[in-house]
């Protein structure tokens, strides 16, 4: 008989369903519904194949949400290539990108094109 994953939570599983089912993000409501299967006393490997993840990984999640809370188990930012210019790199661009220079291209690469591109594209922010 597997024995239960220790788990320090107030919270009753029922709760952690609940909040499953008005979570928005797929892998918070799955690490959810595995905490929930662990704190009805179900053997880790038992509560993570039910919920859909390893029980390594279920441990870890556990470990996030006792030091973090429900906000522990949404994914942390990636590190990596920004997703695109910063609104300081925009606004350098524009500026170099002069529309009364000679060189007015009207192509897919010219200053026209991107200008337009630019300003009508929101600024991400770096990840």
């Amino acid at each position: 008989m597997p024995t239960a994953v220790p788990i320090a939570d107030h919270h009753r599983p029922e709760d952690l369903r609940h909040g499953a089912w008005r979570e928005r993000d797929g892998g918070v409501s799955a690490r959810l519904i595995g905490i929930a299967n662990a704190l009805d006393g179900l053997g880790r490997g038992q509560a993570a194949r039910l919920a859909g993840l390893a029980s390594e990984t279920l441990q870890r999640w556990i470990a996030r949400r006792t030091s973090e809370g429900v906000d522990g188990l949404h994914d942390r930012p990636r590190c990596g290539r920004p997703c695109g210019p910063s609104e300081g790199q925009q606004a350098s661009l524009l500026k170099s990108l002069d529309p009364s220079s000679k060189r007015r291209d009207r192509g897919p690469h010219g200053v026209i094109h991107v200008r337009k591109r630019l300003s009508k594209k929101p600024a991400r922010g770096d990840a």
